[in-house]
């Protein structure tokens, strides 16, 4: 899959005009006919970190990103139901 760059925070060609509500976080798009949401790293472990470069999303962030998600019809609230059903199926981590 590729992706084009976007001007994030600005509508371009590719972008919608209706950009998340907090830009610097979001942007809707099509990449090889599948709607995305294309998001930005929230925080990145510091250099040296046990969690260096990797992402790291914050509960507020993820809400958000759930709710814009259902909102664009990304995600459907069904499907949120059935994953967490079938998350609490698996085996805890440890």
């Amino acid at each position: 899959m590729s992706i084009r760059a976007l001007n994030y925070g600005k509508p371009s060609a590719r972008s919608l005009s209706g950009i998340a509500r907090n830009v610097e976080a979001f942007a809707l798009d099509t990449i090889d006919g599948e709607r995305v949401i294309i998001t930005l790293p929230a925080i990145q472990g510091e250099q040296g970190s046990e969690w260096e470069g990797s992402l790291i999303f914050r509960h507020d962030y993820l809400l958000e990103l759930l709710a814009y998600s259902v909102e664009h019809g990304i995600i459907k609230p069904g499907e949120v139901s059935r994953a967490l059903i079938a998350g609490s199926s698996r085996p805890a981590p440890g």
